[in-house]
């Protein structure tokens, strides 16, 4: 079996410790987080084009179902008359 050296460190260097000690770098992220959960969804222009895309897409579907719907009744008015 192979010995490994393992040597411990005393203590920390004080620019070390200070490299650690940015506590802005951790609010930052958890602050934007909490200032996006109160914004308003219709504020969001990810959200907004979305919702605009997805109404778009209903209103295509449904416009062709109408279509459908009146060719079909079509041919049986003419075959009436």
């Amino acid at each position: 079996m192979a010995k490994y050296k393992y040597t411990k460190k005393k203590g920390l260097e004080q620019d070390e410790i200070n490299r650690y000690k940015d506590f802005g770098k951790l609010i930052g992220p958890v602050e934007k987080a909490k200032k996006r959960l109160h914004q308003p969804l219709y504020r969001d222009p990810r959200f907004f084009i979305g919702l605009l895309a997805l109404l778009l897409i209903a209103y295509l579907v449904w416009s062709q179902v109408e279509k459908e719907k009146q060719e079909e009744t079509q041919p049986k008015q003419e075959l009436l008359r």
